[in-house]
C-alpha cells in the first residue's frame, strides 16, 4: 500500500512539471509575441519618409553627382505624389543622369507632373508631343499642353499678351534643336538642378 502511495505521488509530480513546462512554453511564445509585436509598432511609427529621404536629400545627391541615389529617392516622392520629384525623375530619364536614356519613361513623368499642374512640365511635355518624342507625334495634345501652361502663366499676370501662347510655342519649336545641343554638353559638366534649366540658359 505505501508502495502504491508513493507510486502515486511521483506520477502526480510528474504531471504537474509536464503542465509546468506546457505553462512556460505557453508563456514564452506569448513574450516572443508580444516582442515581436511591438517591433512592428516601432517600425510602422517611424516616418517612411526618414527611410526614403526627403525631396532636399535627392536634390543634395544630384548636386554631388549621386544620380542613383537621388533617382532613387526621387521616385519614392514621385510615386507619393511629389510633384516636382516627378518632373526632376522625366529631367533625368529625358538626359540620362543615374539612368539609361528613356524617352518613354521621361514622358511619363513630365506628363504625371504636367497633370498635377507643373507648368514647366506642360511645356516639356508639349515638345515631346510635337516632336514625337517618347511618343508618335501629336500637335494636337502638344498645343492643348502649351495652352494649359499658357493660362497658368497668364493666371500670374493679368496683363499677359493672349497670343502669348503662340508665340511661345513656335520660339520652342525653333530654338529647342539648339538646346538639346547644349544640353548634350551640359552631361560633362557639374549638374544644375533640373528646376533651374530655364532660369539657367538651357531652355528658352
Amino acid at each position: 500500500m505505501k508502495n502504491f502511495c508513493y507510486a502515486k505521488c511521483e506520477a502526480l509530480c510528474k504531471i504537474e512539471s509536464i503542465h509546468t513546462k506546457i505553462e512556460r512554453g505557453v508563456e514564452m511564445r506569448n513574450m516572443t509575441r508580444l516582442s515581436l509585436s511591438l517591433g512592428l509598432i516601432a517600425v510602422l511609427l517611424v516616418p517612411v519618409s526618414s527611410i526614403a529621404g526627403t525631396y532636399e536629400d535627392g536634390m543634395s545627391a544630384y548636386q554631388s553627382g549621386r544620380y542613383e541615389e537621388a533617382l532613387s529617392i526621387w521616385t519614392w516622392l514621385a510615386e507619393t505624389g511629389n510633384v516636382d520629384a516627378k518632373f526632376n525623375l522625366g529631367f533625368m530619364y529625358e538626359f540620362g543622369y543615374g539612368v539609361k536614356p528613356d524617352e518613354s519613361m521621361a514622358l511619363k513623368w513630365y506628363l504625371s507632373a504636367a497633370q498635377d499642374g507643373h507648368e514647366q512640365a506642360q511645356r516639356y511635355v508639349a515638345w515631346m508631343f510635337q516632336n514625337g518624342k517618347g511618343t508618335p507625334k501629336n500637335p494636337t495634345a502638344a498645343k492643348q499642353w502649351l495652352m494649359a501652361a499658357n493660362d497658368q502663366a497668364e493666371a500670374r499676370d493679368e496683363n499677359a499678351d493672349p497670343t502669348y501662347a503662340e508665340a511661345f510655342f513656335r520660339r520652342l519649336c525653333t530654338e529647342i534643336v539648339d538646346a538639346r545641343g547644349r544640353y548634350d554638353e551640359q552631361r560633362q559638366e557639374p549638374a544644375i538642378e533640373p528646376a533651374e534649366l530655364e532660369a539657367s540658359g538651357q531652355v528658352s
